[in-house]
């Protein structure tokens, strides 16, 4: 079990390292019911331009390029999908409830665009093949549901493999009718499924566009899209700078986007940076120590300068807006607080070094290393000031960068003392994977001198010193189980707020920031367009164009 969930974790990093409701917390018997999407904005006019590949399909299974994936979601519903804070709004389900392993999802009154019924077996259907489409993000993100069977034509019923009260965050997966994904025109091209959403496909010869959906259950929109055939990267480049299409969601991918005139969204995301910090290494497993560096950070110049303002300084796995663990974040400066860094140090023996401003005790000054990988340019640069903000804060930051793969295996097998990582979590911020082993393994000293001669065996089998201990003056805090206590949460024995306190009482791992997303769109449309981690054309229905 250990190594499978080194594995998944070291994957969702090399994938990230490589680039890029109203939920509330019910008591068991009650359930969750989310709020419904309404359709309160005006809606917009005349023609959106948005970028379109006429070789690729439009199923929102089999497509493989960006620009149709995101299309997809203007042509098929999800039961729920995510706003722009990450939290769920109702769409297809008109009440969802979580009960232990159960997730019980009623229908609201809807129709495909051909006018048939949307059912309780469509969302089976589309279900099984969410859990099996290679090319989406879908068999990791519901790898969790175990079954799904339709209770009566209007009800489904989802049964987890286990207990997840923030399951309805995961039912964003796209609905299509029943068998409908082998449809062609009388020309024998293929057509995208029968779908439900905001608008219908149309090829009139040539000429792609979008229209509003006569058969949309919410409110209809009113204005049109003209889809723009990009077959490549150059041509869709050319199209932006251009201004043949108004909207680019780029997501956390920064690089060669081009230009346009008019207006940046920034779009919150579930990409996560943070400082894994290996348990067996004494110098960052003392809690003084962790608290330290949790302290020390300035957040807020790690996004400003090494993701170019696209990021938020994050003091919690979680982003500010989850409504299910709003107020749980430990309040403090994005800019850091060395006095109380100082203070944690001094716990552990550490006291105020001469003109070098080093903390040091009778073993000397307190040495770190970080790992961090060179393929990554915003990681590079993270790291780089790290280093700069260990020294202000009295402590000494060794920068040890890898490339890619050397970095991945560095990583799996445990050898780092502290690790610049970055995970995509799912939609629900599921941690499980990131409280277990895989973040408690046993390294190399960095301090090969001070490693006494007993040896430790990691999971790769490979034969480790053990390391050196710590001076204390006060006594251990007692071991909070992170993990268990995230269990305890998971499975309704305890609150989101207990398992948050436990979290920094142990500090498994030290968050840094929440990534941002990017979204541009032209100077032709009003009002500024929005996207979210659901849908890159959230408010699609609410632009006009000029």
């Amino acid at each position: 079990m250990p190594k499978q969930i080194v594995a998944l974790l070291v994957c969702i990093c090399i994938l990230m390292v490589a680039a890029s409701c109203n939920t509330g917390e019910p008591a068991p018997s009650e359930g969750l019911v989310t709020t419904q999407q309404t359709g309160s904005q005006p809606l917009g006019t005349g023609t959106l331009s948005l970028a379109f590949s006429a070789s690729d399909s439009l199923n929102p299974y089999t497509a493989v390029t960006k620009v149709n994936k995101q299309l997809t979601a203007l042509l098929f519903d999800p039961l729920v999908k995510l706003d722009e804070q990450i939290n769920p709004v109702l769409c297809l389900a008109k009440s969802a409830v979580v009960e232990g392993n159960k997730c019980i999802v009623t229908l609201n009154d809807a129709q495909f665009s051909d006018g048939t019924t949307v059912t309780a077996d469509d969302v089976v259907y589309s279900l099984n093949l969410a859990q099996e489409a290679e090319t989406t993000i879908f068999p990791q993100q519901l790898a969790n549901i175990a079954s799904c069977g339709a209770a009566s034509p209007t009800v489904v019923e989802f049964t987890m493999r286990t207990e997840d009260p923030n399951v309805i965050r995961l039912l964003d997966f796209p609905i299509i009718k029943t068998n409908s994904e082998d449809r062609q025109n009388a020309d024998k091209k293929a057509l995208p499924p029968i779908g439900c959403g905001r608008y219908v496909y149309q090829d009139d010869h040539g000429s792609y566009s979008l229209i509003p959906n006569e058969n949309y259950f919410g409110v209809a929109p009113e204005n049109n899209v003209q889809l723009v055939n990009v077959p490549d990267t150059a041509a869709w480049q050319y199209a932006l700078k251009s201004g043949e299409a108004d909207i680019c969601y780029s997501g956390i991918d920064l690089d060669d986007v081009p230009s346009m005139r008019g207006g940046v969204s920034r779009v919150a995301q579930t990409d996560f940076v943070f400082l894994g910090l290996n348990e067996n290494v004494a110098q960052v497993s003392d809690i003084y120590i962790k608290k330290a560096i949790f302290y020390l950070l300035n957040r807020k110049e790690i996004c400003d300068s090494a993701y170019y303002s696209y990021a938020t300084p994050a003091t919690s796995p979680f982003t500010e807006q989850l409504d299910f663990a709003a107020d749980t974040a430990q309040e403090v400066s994005e800019t850091g607080d060395l006095q109380a860094a100082q203070q944690q140090l001094e716990q552990t023996g550490y006291t105020a070094g001469d003109s070098d401003g080093l903390y040091r005790s009778d073993d000397g000054i307190l040495q770190l290393t970080l790992l961090y990988n060179t393929d990554n340019a915003n990681h590079v640069l993270a790291a780089t000031l790290l280093q700069e903000q260990f020294e202000t804060g009295g402590v000494q930051l060794e920068l040890d960068g890898k490339s890619g793969a050397e970095y991945a295996a560095l990583v799996a097998g445990g050898q780092y003392m502290l690790y610049l990582g970055e995970i995509k979590l799912n939609k629900n911020f599921d941690l499980t994977n990131m409280l277990g082993e895989a973040m408690h393994m046993p390294v190399t000293t960095q301090n090969p001198e001070k490693t006494t001669t007993q040896a430790s065996t990691g999971v790769t089998g490979n034969t480790t010193p053990a390391t050196t201990q710590p001076v204390a003056t006060t006594a251990p805090q007692p071991k909070v189980d992170t993990a268990a206590l995230y269990q305890s949460y998971l499975t309704g024995q305890t609150t989101i707020e207990t398992f948050m306190e436990g979290f920094y009482a142990d500090l498994p791992f030290i968050p840094v920031c929440h990534r941002l997303g990017v979204l541009h769109y032209s100077e032709k449309v009003t009002p500024a367009a929005t996207a979210s981690v659901s849908d890159a054309y959230y408010n699609i229905t609410t632009l006009s164009v000029s």
